[in-house]
């Protein structure tokens, strides 16, 4: 029985459509599954990408991994062990540096959605947050056009003209620049709404 009061969305086909499109996008490598080694491959070309320290690497990867859900599910732990398995799995899976399939993560999201809604959005929440801390090159918590297509060279998207029209799409404003709520707000209705 899911103890979630008034469901804001529904896990429909259309959203596991979404979630399968988002995988692809973090599946960087496409070894067709995500692991650590996508989130150290995004981080290593933002290092890159910004000639940074290689030693900031390992930092950032390490943000992007602990970026997947674990605040908000350890506050429901019990709840989330018992109810919805496959999202603890996942996390810790992810942590211990295995490979997570798109099934298993399809099948975790719905599980989420089903149970807990306003969870699920919250975890989802959480992921994007972490993406826009990274790709917020100049910490102003505002992404740019140009911070912006950075960042999806870093998912292996080399079209900057795709970039700029999502960047568009997503509703940067008229200095050019989304602000993290924004971020995060576009990225949920595309993959909730």
């Amino acid at each position: 029985m899911s103890t979630d009061q008034g469901s804001i969305f529904q896990c429909t086909p259309f959203t596991v459509e979404k979630l399968r499109w988002w995988f692809n996008l973090l599946d960087v490598n496409k070894d067709g599954s995500i692991s650590e080694a996508d989130f150290q491959l995004i981080a290593s070309r933002y290092v890159q990408e910004y000639q940074l320290e290689e030693a900031d690497t390992a930092e950032l990867g390490d943000k992007l991994v602990n970026s997947w859900g674990t605040q908000k599910l350890e506050a429901v732990e019990e709840e989330v062990k018992h109810n919805i398995p496959l999202i603890s799995k996942m996390a810790d899976d992810l942590k211990a540096g295995l490979n997570i399939a798109q099934d298993d993560i399809i099948v975790a999201f719905e599980q989420l959605i089903e149970h807990n809604s306003q969870l699920a959005r919250s975890t989802l929440e959480n992921m994007v947050a972490a993406f826009f801390d990274v790709f917020d090159y100049n910490q102003d918590n505002y992404i740019t056009k140009q911070e912006f297509v950075v960042a999806m060279r870093c998912f292996g998207l080399e079209e900057p003209e795709v970039a700029e029209t999502v960047f568009v799409c997503m509703g940067g404003d008229q200095e050019g620049r989304l602000s993290r709520q924004e971020y995060v707000d576009s990225w949920l209705n595309f993959l909730l709404g």
